[in-house]
């Protein structure tokens, strides 16, 4: 049962994620100002590490799978999740560019692209990410929670700050 929720979730993501020439002004914004507003309040409770605030976000029994991390499930977990992430770097900024939303009645599923930058807190390299997420909203008595969420990723090189400065002293 676990495989093919996977193959099930892998194949949504896939195809969200592909690249493809639709009229965005089809799908672009769903009858909902939350959901149409959700990636910009994700990004600011990042920005911020706003942690319960984000965390609330999430249904009780949400899945996330970012990147290279192991799959979480549960609003707890997430919550240990995000606070890892938080302990262990500084200076999170996530830009996302919401590509498409499409809806219909008690469900939104957005598709993203987005650029990270964050400096873990271990290593003098700071770390900068692009890729594409796809996050599905379920409306629980009347309010929309993220049901699923997941993001692929395409790291770019790390840098090393101190050799940008030196360069930079240099000129």
């Amino acid at each position: 049962m676990r495989l093919i929720y996977f193959v099930l979730v892998v194949s949504i993501f896939i195809v969200a994620c592909s690249e493809k020439t639709t009229d965005k002004s089809e799908h672009m914004f769903c009858n909902d100002d939350y959901v149409n507003h959700s990636r910009a309040i994700q990004d600011s409770l990042l920005f911020h590490e706003n942690l319960d605030a984000l965390v609330n976000l999430y249904d009780d029994h949400a899945v996330c799978l970012f990147g290279n991390m192991d799959e979480v499930n549960g609003k707890s977990n997430i919550y240990s999740m995000f606070n890892k992430i938080f302990d262990e770097n500084d200076s999170i900024v996530i830009k996302t560019i919401v590509n498409e939303i499409m809806s219909e009645k008690d469900w939104a599923i957005e598709r993203s692209s987005y650029t990270l930058s964050f400096q873990p807190l271990s290593s003098p390299n700071k770390i900068y990410q692009s890729g594409h997420i796809v996050t599905a909203f379920q409306k629980v008595k009347d309010e929309w929670k993220i049901m699923w969420q997941i993001s692929n990723t395409s790291p770019v090189p790390t840098v090393n700050s101190s050799l940008i400065s030196t360069s930079h002293k240099e000129l």
